[in-house]
């Protein structure tokens, strides 16, 4: 066991001693959520999933991220309440750095046929740190409606001799190939009404078996103020690389009431995400401005 290793643990186990869990691994946690939270989530998901279908899904990348639009700014904000809720919940809002806005992500039963040569497709094993996540966050994984039995995410134990290499950011596909034979899969557990909290190292996979059907789903990255990162900003992901992703603690908690996130794009509209005429996908507003 390396001292990679035991630093993950001790970080994740800091966290997530907060709350009540069952443990599947070292670095992988279930938390059953308060059903009237759960409510609301699923509830405020599907009105958003439902708009984006009406739009014929423009605002979904290959890779299921169901991007918030004018269109759907009501059902993000009040996604976004009730999930800032939900981690309210979990008594580790000290331990925050801040509040980054989770992603919804719709999974056919299918892989989109553009995304099958996509060489950091969910549907390869990876781990997060791969895509650029910094060494300071932990991975929530919330399952919301559908076919969650046939199409969903499996883990697997983080070896323990990892090196400093597993920290940085490559493609999913070279990356797997290198370390994939080192996988072991932690028994399945992936179902409605409960999160699962894992390190950001931790190896995970989508999966679809023979006739699967789609899956609305959250997968989430906090930061956390309990470890420093010794990634270089280079290698970060471009959406830990955009300050306007992040909320403070204190204003994300009054989202829907004094403050709201306005939504810059309308559906079918390109993001522009760097360059001079950069243009957040949202920002923070004052309610009623």
């Amino acid at each position: 066991m390396t001292y990679l290793y035991n630093r993950r643990v001790s970080f994740f186990n800091k966290i997530v001693k907060q709350f009540k869990h069952k443990k599947l691994h070292d670095l992988l946690v279930v938390h059953k959520i308060d059903k009237e939270i759960y409510k609301k989530l699923q509830k405020s998901a599907r009105e958003y999933l439902a708009i984006s279908k009406i739009n014929n899904l423009v605002n979904m990348t290959p890779n299921g991220r169901l991007a918030p639009k004018k269109e759907n700014q009501i059902a993000f904000n009040n996604f976004a309440q009730a999930y800032f809720q939900m981690i309210k919940s979990l008594k580790i809002q000290k331990y925050l750095k801040n509040y980054i806005i989770p992603v919804i992500r719709y999974k056919g039963g299918k892989i989109d046929q553009s995304n099958k040569k996509n060489n950091s497709r969910s549907e390869l094993p990876h781990s997060d740190t791969w895509a650029g996540w910094t060494e300071n966050c932990l991975l929530f994984f919330l399952p919301l409606a559908g076919d969650v039995l046939r199409n969903n995410v499996k883990f697997f134990k983080l070896p323990k001799n990892i090196k400093s290499s597993w920290f940085k950011r490559q493609s999913f596909a070279d990356a797997s190939k290198k370390f994939g034979n080192k996988f072991s899969q932690i028994k399945p557990h992936y179902k409605l009404g409960y999160i699962y909290i894992a390190d950001i190292s931790l190896p995970h996979v989508t999966i679809r078996e023979k006739n699967a059907k789609s899956r609305l789903s959250v997968d989430s990255a906090l930061q956390f103020k309990t470890i420093k990162t010794r990634s270089s900003h280079k290698y970060l992901t471009a959406y830990i690389s955009s300050k306007e992703n992040f909320i403070p603690i204190s204003k994300a908690d009054l989202i829907n009431k004094e403050y709201y996130l306005k939504c810059n794009y309308k559906m079918g509209e390109f993001e522009i995400v760097k360059g001079k005429e950069f243009r957040p996908v949202y920002n923070l507003s004052k309610k009623y401005k």
